[in-house]
């Protein structure tokens, strides 16, 4: 009997944004683990990220990190 294929991760990229428009956007690339880089994005005190597909290069989904923004 064949072993089934395994299925690839999902791979992301990522745009970090702050409210503050002096602190310059951020570009993130290979993200696996989006439960880890959120917890990542929440050290470096940041307000959002959008998840980019990384093969199709497809928006995914904007995660707010802090309420009211």
């Amino acid at each position: 009997m064949k072993k089934p294929f395994k299925m690839a991760k999902n791979i992301y990229n990522a745009i970090v944004f702050w409210k503050d428009k002096a602190v310059p956007v951020r570009k993130y690339r290979n993200i696996s683990n989006i439960s880890s880089f959120t917890n990542f994005v929440i050290s470096i005190k940041a307000d959002y990220f959008n998840l980019y597909d990384k093969n199709t290069k497809l928006y995914v989904e904007r995660i707010y990190i802090k309420k009211g923004t």
